[in-house]
């Protein structure tokens, strides 16, 4: 496919449309952006730009297409009014529906054991309360298919289940010991790692436990798996991280290069990385297991426990400080909210998806987004 954002798309047989004409970097500075044809076609996975609405607010807008897809215009949309420059890397996304509009964004969700709360951060940074009730010394965040949170208290070795509403019910509390941290696999089994006894727990969708994992553990506290379905476990008593196949086989995937690691994320490409809390470090670890360290003290970095990844690529570092620091895929790191928390552990992000129908094709196309609003910049 073509380099350009937007590429030609032939008409199909049959379809009377006309071709779209290409859009790309040149296409610039506030020139009104609406659809002429009937099919267009995109041709990179990613694609910032900023736009302009009626009251002169500037906003990034960026574009994750999960899968190549054909988008069929369903009605001709209201013009659109780029900014002055084509962006890369921003925190932002829209939705393609025939045409590029702003929709909601991924929101971060923060583990505040201190308080027995979970504070929820919009893509600005504000953050809000989500739930006070049903939580002690709530650890583990993870998220279903659903967009239900889950929380592991270590205080009560329960597990509680929040509707997006903020509602909450009690999902498990036999099988654990002081759960610490969770994930789903991808057919909707949540995995708790439990500090206090050295297993992993499996939960199906309806709450049956069943033991996954009781050795290579020692105190584990994050998981996180990958692609293939093997799940990774952080050990921060012997510095060690290990690996599960689906079956609850155990392998040792690292020993080097870890101090105390907590929180584990894998990005899109397959790297998994992990916060030393002690070290002051998130290192970097490619699929066959070599490391590196991707950020440090000097990035930010303090007694970093929590990592999440956006639905852009970006990391996202929960330091023992409350202060939530953000890096690009590249390793630029940000500021992205000063929470005030005292010794928070975890986060959590979800990409909340828009769903457009493509008549003319008949497939579902799901693109993630997030937006986030900028300062208009002198001169622009």
């Amino acid at each position: 496919m073509s380099n350009q954002p937007f590429a030609r798309h032939p008409a199909a047989p049959g379809n009377s449309c006309n071709p779209w004409p290409t859009i790309g970097p040149e296409w610039l500075p506030g020139r009104p952006f609406s659809l002429e044809s009937d099919v267009i076609s995109l041709a990179r996975s990613d694609l910032a730009l900023v736009a302009t609405n009626a009251r002169y607010q500037r906003t990034s807008l960026k574009l994750r297409l999960v899968h190549p897809l054909t988008i069929m215009k369903t009605k001709q949309p209201a013009p659109f009014r780029l900014g002055a420059s084509i962006l890369t890397r921003t925190l932002a996304a829209a939705t393609l529906c025939g045409a590029l509009a702003a929709s909601r964004a991924d929101t971060a969700y923060v583990a505040d054991a201190y308080r027995n709360r979970i504070l929820k951060y919009a893509p600005e940074g504000a953050g809000a309360v989500f739930a006070s009730t049903g939580l002690h010394n709530v650890r583990g965040l993870a998220f279903d298919g659903a967009g239900n949170l889950y929380a592991a208290n270590q205080a009560s070795s329960t597990i509680i289940k929040f509707t997006p509403g903020g509602v909450a019910s009690i999902f498990a509390s036999t099988g654990l010991n002081r759960p610490a941290g969770m994930a789903f696999d991808s057919s909707g089994n949540l995995y708790a790692a439990n500090e206090g006894d050295n297993t992993i727990q499996k939960f199906t969708p309806s709450g049956v436990h069943s033991l996954f994992a009781n050795t290579g553990l020692e105190s584990p506290w994050g998981l996180a798996f990958d692609q293939a379905g093997n799940l990774y476990a952080a050990n921060p008593l012997n510095n060690t991280i290990e690996k599960f196949t689906p079956g609850g086989s155990a392998s040792l995937f690292a020993n080097t290069g870890l101090d105390y690691p907590t929180a584990l994320a894998f990005d899109n490409a397959g790297a998994l990385y992990v916060a030393n809390a002690s070290s002051d470090t998130v290192e970097k670890f490619t699929p066959d297991g070599v490391g590196s360290v991707f950020a440090d003290i000097y990035d930010g970095l303090y007694n970093p426990n929590g990592l999440a990844f956006d639905s852009a690529g970006n990391l996202f570092v929960l330091n023992g400080t409350g202060r939530i620091q953000e890096f690009t895929p590249a390793g630029v790191g940000s500021v992205f909210a000063d929470t005030g928390l005292i010794a928070p552990t975890f986060i959590a992000i979800i990409p909340e998806p828009s769903a457009c129908a493509l008549l003319g094709l008949g497939l579902p196309v799901v693109l993630v987004f997030r937006r986030r609003k900028e300062r208009q910049a002198s001169g622009d």
